[in-house]
């Protein structure tokens, strides 16, 4: 496995989401959409070690891994629904540093994974995401609360 720290995770998980690597996505992506393409533009505004930072990035999240269901994110009881798109890039980055590639479709493959895999994680997570609110009860903590403007509004026709 790769070593690397929480802030070089979270720069593989921001690019992950930025380039939208998915392989799902990919499958629909125009060329000039690519991941690939887009760090290689990149290149050309950036000074040579940026540039170099990005393409090594590229290249570890370019690695086989796990299909990944969101409907597996049911082993974690606790994950806020709002976060659930960000879990999926927090799992999809940790099995490419890990180079798993056991798919994780199901709520049992997943608690698997987490209890054998990941010992302690889940809890570690709630840790973070949840505190003791004035009615005794865990609440989210703030940085975790979904902020909501108001209803969506409807997308007028061209």
């Amino acid at each position: 496995a790769d070593a690397v720290d929480q802030h070089e995770f979270g720069f593989l998980v921001h690019m992950w989401e930025t380039l939208n690597m998915d392989k799902n996505l990919l499958g629909r992506r125009e060329p000039g959409q690519l991941p690939a393409f887009v760090v290689a533009l990149a290149r050309t505004h950036c000074m040579r070690e940026t540039a170099d930072v990005l393409s090594r990035r590229l290249e570890l999240l370019s690695r086989p891994g796990p299909a990944i269901s969101g409907n597996a994110l049911d082993a974690i009881p606790t994950l806020p629904k709002h976060m659930r798109r960000a879990a999926l890039s927090n799992l999809h980055v940790l099995c490419r540093l890990r180079r798993l590639t056991e798919p994780l479709l199901s709520t049992s493959q997943l608690a698997d994974f987490l209890e054998n895999r990941c010992p302690g994680l889940v809890a570690q997570l709630e840790q973070e995401w949840y505190e003791t609110g004035a009615d005794g009860k865990p609440q989210l903590r703030h940085p975790y609360m979904t902020s909501k403007p108001g209803p969506k509004r409807k997308k007028q026709a061209k």
